[in-house]
């Protein structure tokens, strides 16, 4: 479930800059890895449609 979602996360951070500024900062030891838990991002990964699980 965890790779599905950074899956989700790495598409959804193309194409929205909320997305991509969290990530950056986990990245970059800024925020600590719960900053990707939070709703804003939450939403923004799992309501990209198109992105493709590692799952499938």
């Amino acid at each position: 479930m965890g790779n599905a979602y950074v899956t989700r996360l790495h598409y959804a951070a193309a194409r929205d800059p909320a997305v991509t500024d969290a990530l950056m900062r986990v990245a970059g030891l800024v925020d600590g890895p719960t900053a990707l838990a939070h709703p804003r991002v939450l939403l923004g990964a799992l309501r990209r449609q198109g992105a493709r699980d590692s799952t499938r």
